[in-house]
């Protein structure tokens, strides 16, 4: 079998990660990377022996699939344009901007049957997948997940940047569609939020809170089930990451308990390394954080 043609538009940090993994893979081949900044693009396609391209239109008929890792802003148009070329895509989280927007790729897709996924990566995470088997039926699920201060992706607010995540895997891990939402954000650096809280509740009585904020580096979720048919156990599962200083994944511990013993709380965790809140000088955009005007952004019912 051939291997699959594909191109990687957006050399960034991510983008960076998809260009080597594409290279490595005996079942792909990359055919050219795309960026704006062209020594990035050429000091790229020279470490993975493919070539540079300008303009992501220079991929149209020599790619077999596209991976799309630009700003959120740009998803939508850059990913449309492959498709109606008969491109398959994955494009980074998330799909688009807005519903409208990612409901027109899908059926675009859909009714052209090209291959449309969006890198969703944390439902491949080994704690996720290891969090599902052991876990019972949710009752109370509770998600804060944190970062740096960034200069990425502030063309979106942490909703869309990194909230969407644990949305992502909520929706997963439960099963039922949401019945009532209540959300709030603050801008503190970027024209977006960068601090944002929501409540959630789904159709078979689950209830969420989740927390996202650009300004610390650690993450962590955590479950209430009620016990399981054969236990009731304590478990905790850690998922250490690092992006090119290695990666590990163990279960910390499990202990087992009684039987019908209150009930189960499942704990996942993803830390990285970090050497506390980046100084006022180093910060993005509007340098050191300041209040910024709260923001009531997402309330329905």
């Amino acid at each position: 079998m051939e291997p699959v043609r594909v191109g990687v538009v957006g050399i960034g940090s991510m983008g960076l990660n998809h260009a080597r993994i594409y290279s490595e893979l005996p079942q792909t081949e990359l055919v050219g990377v795309v960026d704006i900044q062209e020594a990035r693009g050429r000091q790229c396609s020279a470490r993975f022996n493919t070539t540079y391209f300008e303009s992501y239109q220079g991929l149209f008929d020599k790619v077999d699939a596209v991976n799309i890792v630009v700003p959120t802003s740009l998803h939508y148009p850059v990913a449309m344009e492959f498709l109606k070329r008969g491109v398959h895509v994955l494009v980074e989280k998330p799909i688009a901007v807005d519903l409208v927007q990612a409901k027109r790729l899908v059926d675009y897709s859909k009714r052209h049957n090209l291959v449309l996924q969006v890198g969703h990566l944390e439902r491949f995470n080994p704690a996720v997948m290891k969090l599902r088997d052991i876990m019972g039926q949710p009752i109370m699920m509770e998600c804060s997940r944190r970062s740096c201060p960034t200069n990425r992706n502030l063309d979106v607010g942490v909703v869309w940047d990194l909230m969407i995540h644990d949305l992502d895997i909520l929706i997963h891990l439960v099963n039922s569609p949401v019945q009532d939402i209540s959300a709030n954000g603050v801008s503190v650096y970027s024209d977006y939020e960068d601090i944002a809280q929501v409540q959630l509740r789904f159709q078979n009585g689950v209830m969420a809170s989740l927390v996202a904020r650009r300004m610390f580096s650690w993450s962590i979720s955590r479950a209430l089930a009620s016990p399981t048919p054969t236990n009731s156990a304590w478990a905790q599962i850690c998922s250490y990451t690092s992006s090119r200083r290695g990666a590990e994944s163990f279960l910390l511990s499990s202990t087992q308990g009684k039987r019908g013993s209150g009930g189960m709380m499942t704990q996942a965790a993803t830390t990285g390394p970090s050497s506390g809140p980046r100084p006022a000088s180093s910060m993005p955009a509007k340098d050191a954080p300041k209040p910024g005007k709260p923001l009531s952004w997402a309330t329905s019912s």
